[in-house]
């Protein structure tokens, strides 16, 4: 049997917050809620592993915050999981870069528990989510995207990334079995 992981990919106000300072798609966010929220219920109750990974963006990247439009800055409320979303358990990585792997804490984790396969949820789709996805699969991590599960900036680039994903061999599904 294969041990799994659920990754929480940027859930944070700033992308998915009424005041959000980088938005998803709006019309994205209720469903984007539910079925990362029933996925939470479900990996909860059965026993297997709940990873928050959570852009931190440093104070001092000034020209990257422009950027992001002062997005996710760490310490900023922004930065901080959306209320919405459920918690369940403490497992939280931070991040500066689009790739969950960037924070080498996260593959240590994974190892030591032995995960081999990752469910990955969250936003963006365009950005975070394929980042960190096509990173576990490079390093040999069975990968399941539910559709539903996943938000981008529109329906467009969020389409656009999904196929992306399913090219790059990541499990594309409407939900898990």
């Amino acid at each position: 049997m294969c041990n799994r992981a659920l990754l929480v990919m940027d859930m944070q106000r700033d992308f998915i917050g009424e005041d959000a300072r980088m938005p998803v798609d709006p019309g994205q966010t209720p469903g984007l809620l539910e079925h990362v929220n029933a996925l939470v219920d479900d990996f909860a109750q059965e026993g297997s592993d709940i990873l928050y990974v959570m852009n931190e963006f440093s104070p001092y990247d000034l020209i990257g915050n422009v950027f992001r439009q002062q997005a996710s800055v760490a310490g900023s409320a922004g930065a901080e999981l959306d209320a919405r979303v459920r918690l369940a358990g403490s497992l939280r990585f931070a991040k500066r870069r689009g790739s969950a792997f960037s924070n080498s804490a996260l593959a240590g984790y994974l190892a030591a528990a032995g995960i081999s396969e990752l469910v990955i949820t969250g936003v963006f789709a365009e950005g975070c989510v394929y980042r960190t996805a096509k990173e576990a699969l490079r390093r040999g991590f069975l990968v399941t995207v539910p559709h539903q599960a996943v938000g981008g900036r529109n329906e467009r680039t969020r389409g656009r990334a999904l196929a992306k994903l399913r090219r790059i061999g990541a499990h594309v599904v409407d939900q898990l079995s």
